[in-house]
């Protein structure tokens, strides 16, 4: 007659089960960190994935410390030993390439911007300069951010229809530069208060924001968002001091749709646009629909087509002209554009190709590479990638709103 087992035995297989299946959920998520997602319900866990890894190798390492003392599954532990190792490495693998990364990012700044960047900044500013490209307790802790709560207002956009834009102003006396911001969404979704939180930390760094929203597609196609754009830069300018704002310190920022619109109308003559920050936008329409991305989750020749109206072939013009690559010339605004190198609704050639036809045209510029970062990556706003971006965008505000070299 067998004897029942007895119960540490049992408990000892339940742990190390339970560490398995641990172990397969955490390697499982830190599997995209290095696979580009297929589809686009999975693309959300190829963009947070790698922001997050932090918090996924703490997983693994739970599951490791459970898995480790002897059990009688020894087939099942040592799974779970495997997987838990396995997902630890991945999860590490940003960290482990962020100082090269850095090092890249400072060089290419340099070589945008000049070596001697620091000598415009006052000892003020210089002082007041984020301090480092990444910080373990923000990742954990999440970045500190003001409590400023946004003034609506409306603005008239390009056809003369009323359109909403949030102000948030410094609680510093003024008066203050002046941040234009248009939000992501493919031209077609997305609001003015999708990246609340970089409005909320530019106005913790004395920056007037003023996030816009604009006519979207398919009701509205090009060039109308680009004509509410250049309406919100001349309301921006015209309407600044009222928020404490000075508008002769404008600058254009935008996330990927949002960033081609920033583009377009920073460039144009007359913008008053002192600098352009841009996030992973979209440079040539055409390519983008010639040579999508693969895998391609989110459908890029569809977002375009709906954007512009048709197909490179049918519309040649609106391609041409939509893309921020053809309005590149001598004396535009200084540019700094950010972008993850595993991009896969943006390719980053392209935009390699853009930064360096600005510096050959003698329009200062420099592109801010994340290896491993995919589009939208500033989703996670405390995760490694945005908190190099913050880093660099800091000191470019501060160096392309120097009024003069300090004496």
């Amino acid at each position: 007659m067998n004897e029942p087992t007895p119960p540490a035995p049992r408990v000892r297989r339940l742990r190390v089960r339970l560490a398995c299946a641990h172990a397969a959920i955490v390697a499982f998520l830190a599997l995209w960190i290095v696979v580009p997602a297929p589809l686009a319900p999975l693309y959300p866990l190829a963009v947070g994935a790698v922001e997050v890894g932090h918090w996924l190798a703490l997983a693994a390492l739970i599951a490791l410390v459970v898995a480790a003392p002897r059990s009688p599954a020894r087939r099942t532990r040592l799974a779970a030993l495997a997987l838990a190792a396995a997902a630890l490495v991945l999860a590490m693998t940003p960290l482990a390439r962020f100082p090269d990364a850095a090092r890249a990012a400072d060089a290419a700044f340099a070589a945008g911007f000049g070596d001697a960047w620091r000598s415009r900044l006052t000892p003020a500013a210089a002082t007041a300069l984020t301090p480092r490209r990444y910080a373990l307790a923000d990742a954990l802790t999440g970045i500190d951010l003001p409590g400023i709560a946004p003034r609506e207002r409306t603005y008239i956009g390009g056809d003369g229809q009323p359109l909403g834009v949030d102000i948030y102003v410094p609680t510093t006396p003024g008066p203050h530069a002046v941040v234009a911001h248009f939000h992501s969404g493919g031209w077609s979704g997305g609001t003015r208060r999708l990246h609340a939180a970089l409005d909320r930390w530019l106005a913790g760094r004395d920056f007037v924001v003023m996030a816009f929203s604009y006519r979207l597609a398919p009701a509205h196609r090009y060039p109308a968002a680009v004509d509410d754009a250049r309406a919100a830069l001349a309301w921006a300018r015209a309407h600044a001091g009222e928020h404490g704002g000075d508008g002769a310190r404008l600058v254009a920022i935008g996330h990927s749709a949002g960033a081609q619109l920033a583009m377009l109308a920073g460039y144009e003559p007359g913008s008053g646009a002192r600098a352009v920050a841009t996030f992973y936008g979209p440079i040539d329409l055409d390519q983008g629909w010639r040579v999508p991305p693969r895998p391609d989750p989110l459908d890029v020749r569809h977002i375009i087509e709906t954007y512009i109206g048709g197909t490179p072939a049918e519309l040649p013009v609106p391609y041409r002209e939509g893309s921020p690559i053809s309005r590149v010339a001598p004396g535009l605004p200084p540019t700094l554009i950010i972008q993850g190198g595993r991009d896969h609704v943006v390719l980053v050639g392209r935009t390699r190709e853009m930064a360096a036809a600005l510096r050959a045209a003698g329009s200062p510029a420099a592109l801010i590479e994340i290896p491993w970062a995919e589009h939208a990556f500033d989703a996670v706003f405390d995760g490694p990638s945005n908190q190099l971006a913050l880093y660099h965008l800091d000191r470019f505000l501060a160096w392309a709103l120097a009024d003069e070299p300090p004496r």
